[in-house]
Protein backbone atom coordinates (compact mmCIF):
# COMPACT_ATOMS: atom_id res chain seq x y z
CA UNK A 1 0.00 0.00 0.00
CA UNK A 2 1.01 3.71 -0.80
CA UNK A 3 2.19 6.25 1.90
CA UNK A 4 -1.57 8.15 1.94
CA UNK A 5 -3.47 4.43 2.34
CA UNK A 6 -0.63 3.30 5.18
CA UNK A 7 -1.63 6.52 6.77
CA UNK A 8 -5.16 6.19 6.18
CA UNK A 9 -5.60 2.72 7.34
CA UNK A 10 -4.09 4.07 10.56
CA UNK A 11 -6.59 6.80 11.23
CA UNK A 12 -9.22 4.42 10.94
CA UNK A 13 -8.12 2.04 13.48
CA UNK A 14 -9.93 4.45 16.06
CA UNK A 15 -12.35 6.08 13.45
CA UNK A 16 -14.05 3.19 12.47
CA UNK A 17 -13.83 -0.14 14.41
CA UNK A 18 -16.11 0.88 17.40
CA UNK A 19 -18.97 1.40 15.39
CA UNK A 20 -20.08 -2.19 15.36
CA UNK A 21 -19.75 -3.25 19.22
CA UNK A 22 -23.34 -3.23 19.58
CA UNK A 23 -24.02 -5.33 16.61
CA UNK A 24 -23.81 -9.15 16.13
CA UNK A 25 -21.46 -10.23 13.12
CA UNK A 26 -22.14 -13.10 10.87
CA UNK A 27 -20.04 -16.16 9.86
CA UNK A 28 -18.94 -15.64 6.34
CA UNK A 29 -17.46 -18.95 4.96
CA UNK A 30 -20.18 -20.34 2.46
CA UNK A 31 -19.34 -18.29 -0.34
CA UNK A 32 -15.78 -19.60 -1.10
CA UNK A 33 -16.53 -23.13 0.71
CA UNK A 34 -14.88 -22.35 3.99
CA UNK A 35 -16.25 -24.23 7.21
CA UNK A 36 -15.38 -22.86 10.09
CA UNK A 37 -14.86 -26.11 11.81
CA UNK A 38 -11.86 -27.08 9.63
CA UNK A 39 -9.28 -24.12 11.05
CA UNK A 40 -5.95 -25.49 12.42
CA UNK A 41 -6.73 -23.62 15.72
CA UNK A 42 -9.25 -25.51 16.42
CA UNK A 43 -13.07 -25.38 16.61
CA UNK A 44 -15.62 -23.48 18.36
CA UNK A 45 -15.36 -23.13 21.59
CA UNK A 46 -18.75 -23.90 23.42
CA UNK A 47 -17.86 -21.93 26.50
CA UNK A 48 -17.59 -18.86 25.04
CA UNK A 49 -21.07 -19.43 23.33
CA UNK A 50 -22.58 -19.74 26.66
CA UNK A 51 -20.82 -17.39 28.83
CA UNK A 52 -20.09 -14.21 25.86
CA UNK A 53 -22.38 -12.80 23.76
CA UNK A 54 -20.23 -13.02 20.57
CA UNK A 55 -16.86 -15.07 19.80
CA UNK A 56 -13.87 -13.75 18.00
CA UNK A 57 -12.70 -15.70 14.66
CA UNK A 58 -9.67 -17.09 15.18
CA UNK A 59 -6.36 -16.15 13.30
CA UNK A 60 -6.82 -18.44 10.33
CA UNK A 61 -10.65 -18.02 10.31
CA UNK A 62 -10.01 -14.07 10.31
CA UNK A 63 -7.91 -14.64 6.74
CA UNK A 64 -10.60 -17.25 5.34
CA UNK A 65 -13.46 -15.64 6.01
CA UNK A 66 -11.98 -12.06 4.82
CA UNK A 67 -11.15 -13.92 1.34
CA UNK A 68 -14.84 -15.02 1.31
CA UNK A 69 -16.51 -11.36 1.69
CA UNK A 70 -14.02 -9.57 -0.65
CA UNK A 71 -13.96 -12.94 -3.75
CA UNK A 72 -10.44 -11.67 -2.98
CA UNK A 73 -8.18 -15.23 -3.34
CA UNK A 74 -5.22 -15.16 -0.71
CA UNK A 75 -2.56 -13.60 -2.84
CA UNK A 76 1.15 -13.79 -1.43
CA UNK A 77 1.28 -9.72 -0.52
CA UNK A 78 -1.62 -10.87 1.91
CA UNK A 79 0.37 -14.35 2.90
CA UNK A 80 3.01 -12.19 3.95
CA UNK A 81 0.98 -9.53 5.96
CA UNK A 82 -1.09 -12.30 7.45
CA UNK A 83 2.10 -14.03 8.46
CA UNK A 84 3.48 -11.37 10.00
CA UNK A 85 0.75 -10.34 12.35
CA UNK A 86 -0.93 -13.68 13.17
CA UNK A 87 0.67 -14.10 16.49
CA UNK A 88 -1.13 -11.03 17.33
CA UNK A 89 -4.63 -11.75 16.30
CA UNK A 90 -6.70 -14.69 18.32
CA UNK A 91 -5.56 -18.21 18.67
CA UNK A 92 -8.92 -19.30 19.60
CA UNK A 93 -12.31 -17.73 19.50
CA UNK A 94 -12.28 -16.66 22.62
CA UNK A 95 -13.31 -12.96 23.57
CA UNK A 96 -11.44 -12.03 25.93
CA UNK A 97 -8.45 -11.83 23.55
CA UNK A 98 -9.30 -9.23 21.69
CA UNK A 99 -6.97 -6.50 22.05
CA UNK A 100 -5.75 -3.37 20.57
CA UNK A 101 -2.73 -4.65 19.11
CA UNK A 102 -5.17 -7.67 17.39
CA UNK A 103 -7.18 -4.75 15.95
CA UNK A 104 -4.55 -2.59 14.66
CA UNK A 105 -3.05 -6.03 13.04
CA UNK A 106 -6.81 -7.00 11.58
CA UNK A 107 -7.24 -3.25 10.44
CA UNK A 108 -3.56 -3.81 8.62
CA UNK A 109 -4.74 -7.70 6.74
CA UNK A 110 -8.32 -5.84 5.99
CA UNK A 111 -6.20 -2.75 4.20
CA UNK A 112 -4.59 -5.98 1.99
CA UNK A 113 -7.65 -7.06 1.29
CA UNK A 114 -9.51 -4.27 -0.30
CA UNK A 115 -6.31 -2.43 -1.73
CA UNK A 116 -6.73 -5.94 -4.01
CA UNK A 117 -10.76 -5.89 -4.46
CA UNK A 118 -10.17 -1.95 -5.70
CA UNK A 119 -7.52 -2.86 -7.83
CA UNK A 120 -10.13 -5.90 -9.34
CA UNK A 121 -13.30 -3.85 -9.31
CA UNK A 122 -11.65 -0.42 -11.14
CA UNK A 123 -10.09 -2.45 -13.89
CA UNK A 124 -14.05 -4.28 -14.41
CA UNK A 125 -16.76 -2.48 -16.56
CA UNK A 126 -18.99 -0.57 -13.94
CA UNK A 127 -21.76 -3.25 -15.08
CA UNK A 128 -19.61 -5.91 -13.42
CA UNK A 129 -18.33 -4.23 -10.01
CA UNK A 130 -20.06 -6.49 -7.03
CA UNK A 131 -18.88 -3.38 -4.86
CA UNK A 132 -18.27 -0.23 -6.69
CA UNK A 133 -20.40 0.30 -9.80
CA UNK A 134 -20.96 4.07 -9.58
CA UNK A 135 -17.93 4.87 -8.48
CA UNK A 136 -15.57 6.72 -10.81
CA UNK A 137 -11.79 5.51 -9.50
CA UNK A 138 -9.97 7.80 -12.18
CA UNK A 139 -11.63 11.08 -10.33
CA UNK A 140 -11.21 12.98 -7.23
CA UNK A 141 -12.99 13.10 -4.04
CA UNK A 142 -15.81 14.96 -5.04
CA UNK A 143 -16.95 13.13 -7.75
CA UNK A 144 -18.38 10.63 -5.44
CA UNK A 145 -21.76 11.82 -4.64
CA UNK A 146 -23.37 11.19 -1.02
CA UNK A 147 -26.24 8.23 -3.22
CA UNK A 148 -22.90 6.35 -4.80
CA UNK A 149 -21.30 6.27 -1.72
CA UNK A 150 -23.91 4.86 0.25
CA UNK A 151 -24.42 2.25 -2.81
CA UNK A 152 -21.07 1.23 -2.00
CA UNK A 153 -21.64 1.21 1.70
CA UNK A 154 -24.60 -0.47 1.54
CA UNK A 155 -23.18 -3.61 -1.10
CA UNK A 156 -20.10 -3.74 1.42
CA UNK A 157 -22.28 -4.04 4.42
CA UNK A 158 -24.28 -6.94 2.67
CA UNK A 159 -21.11 -8.78 1.56
CA UNK A 160 -19.08 -8.16 5.16
CA UNK A 161 -21.70 -7.85 8.10
CA UNK A 162 -24.51 -9.97 6.22
CA UNK A 163 -27.05 -7.24 6.85
CA UNK A 164 -27.44 -3.79 6.03
CA UNK A 165 -26.14 -0.75 7.67
CA UNK A 166 -28.00 0.87 10.88
CA UNK A 167 -28.95 4.13 10.22
CA UNK A 168 -26.78 5.48 13.44
CA UNK A 169 -23.45 3.39 11.06
CA UNK A 170 -24.37 4.99 7.55
CA UNK A 171 -24.50 8.33 9.73
CA UNK A 172 -20.71 7.52 11.09
CA UNK A 173 -19.23 6.61 7.81
CA UNK A 174 -21.01 9.62 5.99
CA UNK A 175 -19.77 11.37 8.42
CA UNK A 176 -16.02 9.63 7.94
CA UNK A 177 -16.56 10.25 3.89
CA UNK A 178 -16.45 14.31 5.25
CA UNK A 179 -13.86 13.54 7.63
CA UNK A 180 -11.82 12.18 5.31
CA UNK A 181 -11.97 14.84 2.49
CA UNK A 182 -11.09 17.57 5.25
CA UNK A 183 -8.01 15.40 6.60
CA UNK A 184 -6.49 15.52 3.16
CA UNK A 185 -4.37 18.42 1.56
CA UNK A 186 -5.72 20.13 -1.29
CA UNK A 187 -3.48 18.65 -3.49
CA UNK A 188 -4.21 14.57 -2.16
CA UNK A 189 -7.70 15.64 -2.33
CA UNK A 190 -7.92 16.86 -6.13
CA UNK A 191 -5.69 13.72 -7.18
CA UNK A 192 -7.48 11.61 -9.41
CA UNK A 193 -7.19 8.54 -7.30
CA UNK A 194 -8.54 10.17 -4.28
CA UNK A 195 -11.94 8.78 -5.08
CA UNK A 196 -9.61 5.34 -5.12
CA UNK A 197 -8.46 6.71 -1.62
CA UNK A 198 -11.58 7.50 0.06
CA UNK A 199 -13.18 4.19 -1.17
CA UNK A 200 -10.00 2.12 0.45
CA UNK A 201 -10.42 4.26 3.74
CA UNK A 202 -14.35 2.85 3.66
CA UNK A 203 -13.47 -0.69 2.81
CA UNK A 204 -10.88 -1.03 5.10
CA UNK A 205 -12.70 0.69 7.80
CA UNK A 206 -15.73 -1.70 7.52
CA UNK A 207 -14.14 -4.92 6.73
CA UNK A 208 -12.17 -4.19 10.59
CA UNK A 209 -14.75 -3.57 12.45
CA UNK A 210 -15.85 -6.22 14.60
CA UNK A 211 -19.10 -7.18 12.71
CA UNK A 212 -16.49 -8.45 10.54
CA UNK A 213 -14.77 -10.86 12.70
CA UNK A 214 -17.18 -11.86 15.60
CA UNK A 215 -20.20 -14.33 15.34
Amino acid sequence: MNTINKRLVAALVVACIPLMYNACGQTPFGAMGFDIHQSSTGGIVEENKVTNPYALLSAEEVLKSFSSVTDIPVSNNIMNEYNARNTILSPNNDLKLSTAPMLIAVANLAGFYCDELLTKEAALAAGDRKFFPSINFGGNIAAVSDAQFTESVNKLAASFWGRSPASAEMSALQLGKTEFNTALTTAERNQNASSRNLMMFTCTGMLASLDSFTF
